[in-house]
């Protein structure tokens, strides 16, 4: 099962609104449904990586703008090449 960030719907709804995109119109941009993306800004769906560059770049930011701070330390501290 893939892993989904964590996304920051603060940072996702503050973007969208710069970008003076409706919820609506950012659906029809990344081909998803306008619930998603509710969803998503109300931190009810996690997206995938995919889902999150395509916002990203109609936001015109990068992914790690969506996401929320690394809460798992253990994820960013394992050496290379571990399968554990």
């Amino acid at each position: 099962m893939e892993r989904r960030p964590k996304t920051n719907p603060e940072a996702l709804i503050t973007r969208r609104f710069a970008a003076g995109l409706s919820q609506t119109a950012l659906a029809r941009k990344i081909g998803c449904s306008k619930q998603l993306v509710s969803g998503a800004e109300r931190g009810l769906h996690g997206l995938s990586l995919e889902r999150l560059a395509r916002i990203a770049g109609v936001l015109g930011c990068e992914v790690r703008d969506l996401l929320l701070p690394e809460q798992d330390d253990q994820a960013t501290t394992k050496p290379a090449g571990s399968s554990v």
